[in-house]
């Protein structure tokens, strides 16, 4: 899976506004403007998406960690007895 780069997002971002400055048909201005809207909320989908991805495993490590460590003391008093 390839992750969208902000850099490259907001490069094209600003070539279709520079473009939109440039177009003198309303049609043609309505087309980018669609494409504009469109791809900014994909982007801030996937933005949302990568913050609770990121959530996840945070949580995850946490749980994670406690539960090792829980495994870690009851096999050792389990062993010892």
């Amino acid at each position: 899976m390839r992750g969208i780069d902000k850099n490259k997002h907001a490069l094209l971002l600003r070539g279709l506004h520079e473009l939109l400055d440039l177009a003198a048909d309303p049609a043609e201005i309505n087309r980018i403007k669609t494409e504009i809207d469109v791809l900014n909320e994909e982007y801030e989908r996937y933005m949302s998406l990568v913050a609770e991805a990121v959530q996840c495993a945070a949580t995850y490590n946490i749980r994670h960690n406690e539960a090792r460590r829980m495994l870690c003391r009851t096999l050792r008093h389990a062993r010892r007895a």
